[in-house]
């Protein structure tokens, strides 16, 4: 099987458990989490219909135990500073100019 599909299906079950999860949560949190609820939603989204990645990169990114969560974390800090669109971010953090994020076995709501 190809790493692009693996990281397809990591990131379907990423998305199914943060779907879980956010339903766990009272109305105050899902308010204080909304930005990144918002920022998963539109990595999800991007990632299921458009082909971002190549071999090598799906593998890179297969080394995260939950790489929805990472690119909706980097997707969330830079589109509220207004760095560019999520294709772009996507792509600069897979080459790595985008340093300092963690492989974290932690959910969002831990």
């Amino acid at each position: 099987m190809s790493n692009l599909t693996l990281l397809r299906e990591r990131i379907e079950q990423n998305y199914t458990e943060f779907k879980d999860d956010v339903r766990e949560l009272d109305t105050v949190s899902i308010y204080e989490l909304a930005s990144l609820i918002d920022a998963t939603e539109d990595v999800y989204s991007y990632t299921s219909t458009h082909n971002f990645v190549g071999e090598e990169e799906a593998a890179n990114l297969l080394q995260y135990n939950d790489p929805l969560l990472m690119l909706s974390y980097v997707w969330k800090e830079y589109r509220e500073a207004s760095h560019g669109d999520i294709g772009e971010i996507i792509s600069e953090f897979i080459k790595g100019s985008l340093c300092g994020h963690g492989n974290s076995s932690q959910g969002a709501f831990e």
